[in-house]
This record gives C-alpha cells, sequence and structure tokens, in this order.
C-alpha cells in the first residue's frame, strides 16, 4: 500500500511539474516598443457606472455537499465495465455501495462546515459599500498622477462610462482634442475556494481597461485583466467583522490599477525579444532588470518535491529558492541603462522600484508562490537595497524591481524583473515568476533547509 501511495504521488508530482514548468509563451504588444508616448497624455479617466456583481464559487458548500460529491467521485472510480456481464450484481454493486459509503465519508470529513461557507457572504458584502468603480478610477488617476508629470484628470459628468458589464460606448471624437481617455471597469469581484476544510478562500478581481484617442474616438488599445488578491480561510476573512474584506479590497483595486497603467501606458519594452540561443549568456530576457543578490534562481524540476520537505520546495518554472545568510539582506541588480538599451542617451532620470512578497505553500505544499505585498520602496537612487527591518527566519520570500525613467519627455517603467525562461520556454511576465529567496535560521532554530 505504500508503495501504491508513493507511486500515485509521484504521477502526481510529475504532472504538476509539467504544469507548472512554464511551457506556454505570451505574446507582447509591439506598443511597448513605442519611444514616444507624449502623444497619450493628457489623459482624462472615466469610470463606468454599474455596481460590479460579486460573486461565492466554492465547489463545496458543506459537509452535506461535500458527503453527496465524495460518494459520486467514489462510485465513479468502480470500473464500468464492472457493471455488465452476469457477475453485475456480485463485483460492480458491492464495489460502487463501499466507494460511494468510503467517498462521501471522506468527502464530509474534508469539506468545511456549511455555516463556516455562508458566513462569508455576509461579510463580503458588508464590505463592498466602498468598492465602487468610482475607486478603481480614483487609485488609477493617482498611480500615473505620481509617476508622469502630464496632466492626468478624472471625468467630468459629461462623459459617461458604461453601464452594465457588456456595455462599450462611444464617446463623442473631438477634432481639436489631444491626448487620450483611459475607460476602467471592474467587471467582477468573485471569492472562489475548494471548500474543503482549512482550504484557502481567494478574492479574485477581473477588470477592463481600454485606451480610447481623444481626437477620433477610436479604442487605442484594450486589455482584460484578472488577479487573485489575497486567499484567506474562511475563518480568518469573517474575522473583526469582515475588515479584512475591506482592507483586501482596496489593495486589489490598487493593484489591479496599477497594472493597467503600467500596461497601456507606462511600460518600455527596449529590444525585441531575444532568440534562444541568448539564454546561456543572460539569465534573464533583456526587457527586465536581470538580478545580481541574491542571483537569478536555478530553474530545474526537481522531483524530490514528492517528500514535501521543505527543504524540496520550488517555485513557478522550476525556480530553486536562493539562500541568503542574514534576515536584513542587500538586494542588488544591474544598473539602468544597460550597453544594448537603445536609444542610446535617451533616458534621463533613472530610478528604481522594489518589491518583496511574502510566500504561500500550493499544490499539496510541493510548490510556493508569491503571495501578499510585504514590502515596496519607490525611485530609489542606486541599483541596491539593504533591508532595515528583519525578515522573518526559516521563511520563503520573492522580490522584482524595475527602473523607471524619463523618455521624450514621458515617465515609461520596464517590465517588472523575474525568471522567465523556464525549462519549458519563456513566459510572459508574472508575478508567479519573481525571483524567489529564502532566510537562514535565528537562535535555536539552526539550518532551516537541510
Amino acid at each position: 500500500m505504500h508503495l501504491r501511495l508513493l507511486i500515485f504521488r509521484l504521477f502526481k508530482t510529475v504532472a504538476t511539474a509539467i504544469i507548472i514548468s512554464g511551457c506556454a509563451t505570451a505574446p507582447f504588444n509591439p506598443r511597448y516598443y513605442t519611444v514616444d508616448r507624449s502623444a497619450d497624455y493628457p489623459v482624462t479617466i472615466v469610470a463606468a457606472t454599474f455596481v460590479p456583481p460579486i460573486e461565492i464559487d466554492i465547489a463545496l458548500s458543506g459537509k452535506a455537499d461535500g458527503a453527496k460529491k465524495g460518494a459520486t467521485a467514489g462510485v465513479l472510480h468502480c470500473s464500468p465495465s464492472l457493471a455488465a456481464g452476469p457477475f453485475a450484481p456480485f463485483v460492480f454493486v458491492p464495489c460502487a455501495v463501499l466507494a460511494g459509503v468510503v467517498g462521501g465519508t471522506v468527502g464530509a470529513w474534508n469539506a468545511a462546515p456549511k455555516a463556516e461557507i455562508d458566513s462569508i457572504q455576509p461579510a463580503s458584502q458588508s464590505s463592498h459599500g466602498t468598492a465602487t468603480q468610482e475607486l478603481l478610477a480614483e487609485k488609477a488617476r493617482a498611480y500615473l498622477a505620481e509617476l508622469s508629470e502630464n496632466p492626468v484628470t478624472r471625468a467630468g459628468p459629461e462623459l459617461i462610462g458604461p453601464a452594465s458589464v457588456e456595455d462599450r460606448p462611444k464617446y463623442q471624437p473631438a477634432a481639436a482634442a489631444r491626448g487620450s481617455l483611459l475607460e476602467l471597469s471592474m467587471l467582477d469581484i468573485r471569492y472562489v475556494g475548494s471548500g474543503q476544510e482549512g482550504d484557502p478562500v481567494c478574492l479574485r478581481m477581473t477588470a477592463l481597461g481600454r485606451k480610447i484617442d481623444s481626437a477620433t474616438g477610436a479604442v487605442v488599445d484594450e486589455m482584460n485583466y484578472t488577479l487573485d488578491v489575497e486567499c484567506q480561510t474562511p475563518e480568518n476573512w469573517t474575522k473583526d467583522g469582515g475588515k479584512r474584506f475591506e482592507t483586501a479590497l482596496h489593495n486589489g483595486y490598487l493593484a489591479v490599477a496599477r497594472f493597467i497603467i503600467d500596461r497601456l501606458y507606462l511600460v518600455y519594452h527596449t529590444v525585441q525579444r531575444e532568440p534562444r540561443k541568448d539564454v546561456p549568456s543572460r539569465p534573464v530576457p533583456r526587457y527586465v532588470l536581470a538580478p545580481v543578490t541574491p542571483p537569478a534562481p536555478e530553474m530545474y524540476l526537481d522531483f524530490r518535491a514528492i517528500t514535501r520537505q521543505a527543504k524540496h520546495v520550488q517555485g513557478w518554472g522550476g525556480m530553486h529558492f536562493e539562500d541568503v545568510d542574514t534576515l536584513t539582506p542587500t538586494l542588488s541588480w544591474e544598473a539602468f541603462p544597460r550597453p544594448f538599451d537603445l536609444p542610446a542617451g535617451g533616458f534621463t532620470d533613472v530610478s528604481y522600484d522594489l518589491r518583496i512578497y511574502t510566500s504561500r505553500l500550493i499544490l499539496d505544499g510541493k510548490f510556493a508562490e508569491p503571495a501578499d505585498l510585504l514590502q515596496e520602496w519607490a525611485d530609489l537612487d542606486e541599483p541596491r537595497y539593504s533591508l532595515t527591518t528583519p525578515l522573518q527566519p526559516c521563511s520563503r520570500y520573492f522580490w522584482t524591481v524595475r527602473a523607471r525613467f524619463t523618455l521624450n519627455g514621458t515617465r515609461r517603467v520596464t517590465e517588472w524583473s523575474g525568471a522567465y525562461y523556464t525549462p519549458g520556454g519563456e513566459v510572459g511576465p508574472s508575478q508567479m515568476f519573481y525571483f524567489p529567496f529564502r532566510t537562514p535560521g535565528s537562535g535555536d532554530k539552526g539550518n532551516c533547509w537541510k
């Protein structure tokens, strides 16, 4: 039995490794290469006018539901071939009965109590009073205004945003107008989870941004973005009267607004995608800054993750955690611009933004990914930063960095850095591939990773 369990776990690990190896590539928008983006300004931000729908999307709605679905799954494990022939009553029926009872018992045992699941609805709804389309628009305006010296304003009453999720209004062109309209809609707010005992429920937000030419009314660019903002157990979500919901919503609106603004206005790719033959000489693509300390992670799939031992936990794409020797490490990266950045001499007012994220275990504890934004620093003058607040000992973290600069009179940024060359090929920029590192033990904890 032990051998069969080990083989099953190995099979699951192999299948999971294939999924997390990063085999899919993401297309790059050619507009990111545009040198002169001054025609985008002034920017007027238009907010949708509908209340975003709020959904509770949890697979199990309590122990009774868990028992029902567990019993069904158990019966399905009995081979359909056993249900035919003269021996069906003696083989299939006992198998189905036994599997149904066992599956139902396990399903009920693993499912979270119905009251715990049901408590999410009123607690989350009570915090949505401030979660309006106006909040998304204001966070986007403030973020872009912080980075850009060009005018960024909110639309007046003459401009009315979408009235529903499906609405795509056409705005009256103004031949003499300059700049662009940015239409923002929060399409969906959803709480997603398995419903099993102890499993987290994740706040998931989906938004749409459309950049529209003010002079012609034509849509220049648009993007749909979905973000898992925060994952907590139902018990944690509902503590303190649901205050965590409100905090998570504000963080989510800010993160979504930042991402859309970055994509539609700020991100700059200095060169086209590199051919694969260049990978050995550079651990990350040229459009992001390469890490120096900790170095870029080793990238290979380690099937020892089947053991669930802390030392074998890896990140998406086969990333291996780099060890630092202090709880206040110095993070450093290559300076911008690099020799190959074009146009030569065109970049001024260079500074750096740095972020550190906590981690969470996923996929049965075999892998880890970035969780919450722990600390961030903006407008750093040098390509390095020494932490002053100690991190937790024996803990995993992720970090990323980008450059800010002025190009042709407008403020631009590079992509957030990450290990985007994976064993499965190059992947598009994603929080899942930020650089991983882990801290040493402290006091009597000794070496955590041996």
